[in-house]
């Protein structure tokens, strides 16, 4: 209610599409010809909206913890435009995420992301690298060996 129309008024008919379980009877309400309202989604299904996507917004208020949703637009390679909270534990990633409380400021990064390829082509690229550097296989085998290396040497 905050952010769309800003963006729409930069890029008008923006389409958006809500993808999430059991969207509550207000989110439901918001669906029109612009603005989709899946509800839940197989993972081949959500598949196909992060290949069609933009831009993937993750306006998170409050939660715990690394963010399942942002790291998901990440490894897809979609730029997200999330708030501080969807930040938690993504520290490595404030160089390059577009980040903001505001609207406004959340509505000008959507904008931005959708209309500057070059912009949208380096946050994609550097997303990627940082989920290859601190999610992937590779990733978790550095962690783990790391550690066992420490309990070895505790012992």
């Amino acid at each position: 209610s905050e952010v769309l129309p800003l963006v729409e008024r930069e890029v008008p008919g923006v389409r958006v599409s809500l993808v999430g379980s059991n969207p509550r009877p207000e989110v439901q309400a918001l669906a029109s010809e612009r603005i989709e309202v899946t509800g839940y989604v197989s993972d081949a299904r959500l598949e196909t909206f992060y290949a069609r996507a933009r831009v993937a917004v993750a306006p998170l208020r409050f939660g715990g913890g690394v963010k399942g949703k942002v790291l998901e637009a990440l490894r897809h390679g979609v730029p997200c435009v999330t708030t501080s909270v969807g930040m938690q534990g993504l520290s490595g990633a404030s160089a390059f995420m577009p980040v903001a409380d505001e609207p406004q400021a959340m509505a000008a990064h959507i904008v931005s992301l959708l209309r500057d390829d070059a912009l949208w082509q380096r946050v994609s690229m550097a997303e990627q690298a940082f989920i290859d550097q601190e999610y992937s296989r590779e990733a978790l085998w550095r962690v783990l060996s790391s550690s066992m290396q420490r309990d070895e040497q505790a012992a």
